[in-house]
């Protein structure tokens, strides 16, 4: 309906919705794009904003125009080395590439996997170097419950806020389910719970940005499935959200910036986004690749049937 809609992600709510509308999404590193004045650190540190968009060029451009550090802000990222928009187009290295599709305890769909594999092949064609890898805290399935604290204390804040605002408490019916269900658990943290997690997600990000150390990027679906019928989700439960989404989380609690680009479409002509995953602060790497891989797999006149 537009060309570029904002969007924040502190879970995955840039990448998701983008791959499963067929369009472009990136969260960018944390503290590029600064949250102030009003919030400083959000979710234990894991949301971020920015825009959902058909082109990489047009996303670059407002990365350009909304990042930069204001005074205060906790997390600062690297300056870039040039405009984001230079990267557009710009010559890509050969790159080293990993992938993750899945275990036991994260089962991708087969349409999960035939998207990653046709980015996979995307990608060799192009010249980069695709390696069966990734990182192995991806097969302990941890990262759930710490950022469910995270999360619980932050709606149980946010709630406390709009009481403060409207001058009465949030009924349970005023809320969602989910969201009920986290402000009850945030009330019933301790100080020492929760920041004993904070520890436990920074010890977990520096064990998983290691893995870049000898990688340059991990391809990853946006989803565990294509997009699901409209009205589904509406009052779902937390586990079938988690079993839908359980790609784009670790990378809110790492702070890494992460591009979803629609580059799959099933059989029912339904998309599945992929989700590119670079070191902290390398932006600079994800605009260049995606930026190849939309003219390599060129997406832009792709519309669905109902598309305004």
């Amino acid at each position: 309906m537009v060309a570029i809609a904002h969007a924040g992600d502190g879970g995955g709510s840039i990448r998701n919705p983008a791959g499963a509308c067929g369009i472009a999404g990136l969260k960018p590193s944390r503290g590029r794009v600064t949250l102030g004045p009003a919030i400083g650190w959000s979710w234990s540190g894991c949301t971020t904003e920015l825009v959902v968009a058909r082109s990489v060029r047009d996303i670059a451009r407002v990365l350009d125009a909304v990042a930069g550090y204001l005074p205060g802000d906790p997390s600062p990222a690297p300056p870039p080395l040039r405009p984001f928009t230079a990267e557009v187009g710009a010559p890509v290295e050969r790159l080293r590439v990993g992938w993750f599709t899945g275990n036991a305890d994260t089962p991708g769909s087969p349409d999960a996997q035939a998207a990653v594999d046709s980015c996979l092949r995307a990608l060799e064609a192009l010249g980069h170097e695709v390696i069966d890898a990734h990182p192995g805290d991806l097969d302990r399935n941890e990262l759930g419950s710490m950022l469910a604290i995270s999360v619980a204390a932050s709606v149980a804040y946010e709630l406390e806020q709009f009481a403060q605002w409207t001058g009465s408490p949030v009924p349970p019916d005023g809320v969602e389910p989910a969201t009920w269900h986290f402000a009850e658990m945030g009330r019933a943290l301790t100080a020492t719970q929760f920041l004993a997690n904070v520890d436990s997600l920074h010890a977990f990000a520096r064990r998983m940005c290691t893995w870049w150390d000898d990688f340059d990027i991990l391809v990853t679906p946006t989803m565990a499935e294509a997009a699901p019928p409209i009205g589904e989700l509406k009052g779902a439960s937390v586990e079938r959200i988690v079993r839908l989404v359980p790609y784009t989380a670790p990378y809110n609690a790492t702070g890494q910036p992460a591009f979803a680009l629609p580059l799959y479409w099933n059989a029912d002509n339904l998309p599945l986004g992929i989700q590119l995953v670079a070191r902290y602060g390398a932006e600079d790497v994800l605009i260049r690749l995606a930026a190849q891989l939309e003219e390599a797999v060129p997406w832009i006149d792709r519309r669905p049937p109902v598309c305004a």
